[in-house]
């Protein structure tokens, strides 16, 4: 498994992040004030293939989603399984 690929997969998990956002009705700025962080902030977290897990899992939570469907929904969009390496 090579950097890029894992690069690809957290792009992926992200589009497929952002989707759920978009199909809650839940904008960057409600994103911002529930996790108290300013919109720039939440906008270069959202569009860069870097987002820290407690982050991850807390707008999961305001989504109301586990992050089990928004793994599984950047899955089929991408059509394999994901596989990430953490150190």
């Amino acid at each position: 498994m090579s950097l890029q690929s894992d690069h690809e997969n957290a792009t992926h998990l992200l589009e497929a992040l952002k989707g759920i956002l978009k199909e809650r009705r839940l904008g960057y700025q409600t994103v911002a004030d529930s996790l108290n962080l300013s919109l720039p902030t939440v906008k270069r977290m959202l569009n860069k293939a870097s987002i820290p897990l407690n982050r991850l899992m807390a707008i999961c939570r305001l989504a109301d989603t586990p992050l089990a469907e928004v793994f599984a929904q950047a899955e089929n969009k991408r059509g394999q399984v994901f596989h990430f390496n953490i150190s």
